[in-house]
């Protein structure tokens, strides 16, 4: 199955609006530069902040895994209407409760990447240890033939 990156999807969204990438990239504070290098349609928690705060009509959720509609309504809170059987809950409160569902959301995918980065660097770390040990090797071999009584023959002639 060959799923819609997460670029894929804001791209999708920009069209629904009718805004361009550059005007995108102005209202969000966010450079094409950038854009263009977000690594597997994979969009940065910071970028995804910055796209929340410009489009707050954007369903987070839907841009981060393509569940859900694209566009926020009033009646797309199905927490938010539990929460108001238990006790009345003001709309704003409501919002809060989105924003806040969609910043853990954000700070969830910000894990996996950071988890992904440290096995990256674990893994660099075991190929520069193995150049280290081979360079010791290399320098230990070098020692070894150019032990002082080896220097005194060669300076002796």
């Amino acid at each position: 199955m060959n799923e819609i990156s997460q670029k894929e999807r804001l791209l999708k969204f920009l069209r629904h609006l009718g805004v361009g990438q550059n005007r995108f990239s102005k209202q969000a504070g966010i450079s094409s530069g950038n854009i263009a290098h977000w690594r597997n349609g994979v969009i940065p928690p910071k970028s995804l902040e910055k796209i929340r705060m410009a489009y707050p009509e954007l369903n987070v959720n839907w841009l981060l895994t393509g569940e859900g509609e694209m566009v926020k309504n009033d009646d797309s809170n199905p927490k938010g209407d539990e929460l108001n059987t238990v006790f009345p809950v003001s709309g704003d409160f409501k919002q809060e409760i989105c924003r806040l569902q969609e910043i853990l959301l954000i700070k969830d995918k910000e894990i996996v990447e950071l988890k992904q980065r440290i096995e990256e660097l674990k893994d660099d770390k075991t190929t520069l240890k193995h150049y280290i040990d081979t360079l010791e090797d290399a320098l230990q071999m070098l020692k070894e033939k150019t032990s002082p009584a080896h220097a005194i023959d060669v300076i002796a002639g």
